[in-house]
């Protein structure tokens, strides 16, 4: 349902809010999650996972032309930075 470069940004976010917490039971180093995101169809689903899974468990070997060729049209119209900065706030310039 969404291209890597979504499921990375999702995933990145996800994790900034869970560190956020200051959460007492947390490892902050080592942070694990798994979502599973429904889309409207039956067929249409996305599985996020923390960053650290996504890197150790898939790379980029999973990437599905459809998702990146729907990425690619959307970004046309929407930027995928303006969604997150509407959502979260502008983003920093990594230094």
């Amino acid at each position: 349902m969404f291209s890597v470069e979504e499921k990375q940004l999702i995933s990145k976010k996800i994790e900034e809010i869970i560190k956020a917490t200051n959460h007492p039971e947390l490892d902050i180093d080592n942070i694990r999650f798994s979502i599973n995101i429904k889309g409207k169809e039956s067929w249409s689903w996305a599985d996020i996972v923390d960053p650290k899974t996504a890197e150790e468990k898939f790379g980029t070997k999973l990437i599905n032309p459809w998702n990146e060729q729907t990425h690619e049209e959307l970004e046309k119209k929407i930027p995928l930075l303006n969604i997150v900065n509407d959502v979260f706030g502008k983003e920093e310039e990594d230094e």
